[in-house]
């Protein structure tokens, strides 16, 4: 007889308990279509010796409501994942934002939201589908990027105008200096690039059959004579050469 009376009050307060949560599922979802925003996980805890059970707020910690439901309750934890997504905002950065070409350059995106897919326009005719891409621009210009994310509850799109600019290196301007320019032999010569636009190669010639394509060579002379030295230099736009006929001269 007594264990009769024990399970029908686990039945009542198992029916209370459903109840119970079935309203405090409704009341969170509720909230979450008034903040737009996911509710936050509850744990339910038993209190044995009042014969309730309390919904605790996990996010803060603290007790958002306690219920009365009969003797020997049980206690559980839930995690309420119902209401609307919030709708994405689409949000990104981009490191460099300027520089020569070939530019490599990674974006990084920002966006909030939790969007589920990514579609980039990078303004030179390249997309990507990636979260987080690499795309290298291989002409000068002034690059538009647009970025569009969505998610269950919609889609939204951000543009940046004119946010990649490229540029294109100048074709070199070659230029030396040389010290000194005159002595007995051995005379041993510094030479000293001078040259512009930012020359990535440099290729010497000091008239007596010796090269070098050191940037700042030092080369010596052995016989007497008067030698004309060429400097060729390079970059990706092109090339540049400086002559001096005559330069240096050996007693």
């Amino acid at each position: 007889m007594k264990t009769n009376k024990k399970l029908h009050s686990i039945a009542l307060a198992s029916a209370a308990l459903i109840l119970f949560l079935i309203l405090v599922s409704s009341t969170a979802s509720a909230a979450t279509e008034q903040s737009a925003s996911p509710a936050a996980p509850y744990a339910y805890t038993a209190n044995w010796a009042s014969d309730t059970v309390s919904v605790i707020d996990t996010a803060t910690n603290k007790v958002t409501a306690t219920v009365k439901v009969g003797k020997d309750p049980c206690g559980i934890d839930v995690a309420f994942i119902g209401g609307k997504t919030v709708l994405p905002v689409a949000a990104f950065s981009a490191s460099p934002t300027s520089g020569k070409a070939p530019l490599k350059i990674t974006f990084t995106d920002k966006s909030t939201g939790t969007p589920t897919s990514w579609s980039w326009s990078f303004g030179d005719k390249s997309t990507s589908t990636a979260q987080n891409p690499t795309h290298t621009y291989s002409k000068a210009g002034k690059y538009t990027v647009i970025l569009t994310v969505k998610n269950a509850a919609g889609s939204n799109t951000v543009t940046k105008s004119n946010y990649i600019v490229v540029t294109v290196p100048k074709p070199p301007v070659a230029g030396f200096s040389a010290t000194p320019i005159s002595g007995k032999a051995p005379l041993s010569v510094k030479f000293a690039d001078k040259s512009t636009n930012t020359p990535i190669s440099w290729s010497w010639n000091f008239g007596d059959k010796a090269t070098s394509t050191a940037q700042n060579p030092t080369h010596k002379y052995t016989k007497a004579g008067k030698y004309t030295v060429t400097l060729t230099v390079k970059n990706a736009a092109g090339s540049n050469t400086a002559k001096k006929t005559s330069y240096i001269i050996v007693k």
